[in-house]
């Protein structure tokens, strides 16, 4: 399946390419970093349900750009391949995508630990920005880093 979002607005943004931003959008660099192939992530906003939904991430770090609303994002569900279960997280993992702005809340990682069930996960974390980042980013996008 082809890497897609869809709901209320995050679509995403082809590798050499600068797509414009409307009023109220922000561009998000998405990294996701599992030890196992992630079929969707769903982010939501606290107060007002379903943003986007990201696709088909597989095992590895991937780094992908979406168009999308400038509001708070939360991570809220996760689907892992080749299961059909979705695990479900809180709203801790939020961070805010700014108007006009490119927005890098960090890597999205997701590490199975041992003896753990088909769709728990020990480790979900926001981890901070690196130099490798950057330097994809202006290689993959060079319209839209300085």
């Amino acid at each position: 399946m082809v890497a897609l979002a869809c709901a209320a607005g995050g679509h995403e943004v082809a590798r050499g390419t600068a797509a414009p931003l409307a009023a109220g959008e922000g561009y998000l660099a998405l990294y996701v970093d599992s030890d196992r192939p992630v079929q969707v992530i769903q982010f939501v906003r606290r107060d007002q349900g379903l943003l986007f939904e990201a696709y088909d991430f597989p095992a590895g770090g991937h780094l992908r750009i979406y168009r999308t609303q400038a509001v708070e994002h939360c991570v809220y569900i996760v689907g892992f391949a080749p299961s059909s279960q979705y695990t479900a997280y809180d709203l801790h993992k939020c961070f805010a995508v700014r108007e006009g702005a490119l927005n890098y809340p960090g890597h999205i990682v997701f590490r199975q630990q041992g003896g753990v069930g088909e769709t728990e996960f020990g480790v979900f974390e926001l981890r901070p920005d690196d130099a490798a980042l950057q330097a994809e980013l202006r290689a993959g996008w060079p319209g839209l880093t300085p």
